[in-house]
């Protein structure tokens, strides 16, 4: 066998034991998330001026996406979906507590945007209260401030998610 033979069999190898090793690490580690139905249980004044009145944009899709599961990374994401317009919440590092933080948030309707102003996210409530690989289903509740960049406006949803 030649040295250029050699060569290249031992890179042929080592290539197959990277994508072995990658195909094995993909198996392992996957997105941890949960989607279902999701309700809006409470508005404020702000938000009802706005349009966002109970019993219209009362009932959703619901995708939420803890950190640090699998290869879910360090944010959280928890997003909202109606039939013609969604919005998206995320917290760039950690959990999402039962106290507000400042959330990346943006829409897509006709046009997609990001909120300039200020929005924030908390959960209120989850159960379980520690989600695993493992979880199968998850009941989660909390508040959303500065939605659609209004500033007074708070929307409480709940909702009942499946992991996916």
């Amino acid at each position: 066998m030649s040295k250029a033979t050699s060569a290249h069999t031992v890179v042929a190898l080592v290539l197959a034991g990277f994508a072995l090793t990658g195909a094995t690490a993909a198996a392992t580690a996957q997105t941890v998330e949960f989607r279902g139905a999701a309700t809006v249980t409470a508005t404020t004044a702000a938000c009802e001026e706005s349009g966002w009145i109970i019993g219209e944009k009362t009932d959703a899709n619901m995708r939420f996406r803890p950190p640090n599961l699998g290869d879910n990374g360090k944010d959280t994401r928890l997003a909202i979906y109606y039939p013609y317009y969604a919005m998206s919440f995320v917290l760039e590092k950690g959990r999402l507590t039962t106290g507000f933080k400042p959330v990346v948030a943006g829409a897509t309707g006709s046009a997609t945007w990001v909120f300039e102003a200020k929005a924030e996210a908390r959960v209120t409530s989850l159960a379980p209260a520690t989600i695993t690989p493992k979880t199968k289903q998850l009941t989660i509740k909390g508040e959303l401030r500065g939605v659609d960049e209004i500033a007074d406006c708070v929307l409480s949803f709940s909702g009942k998610l499946d992991k996916h």
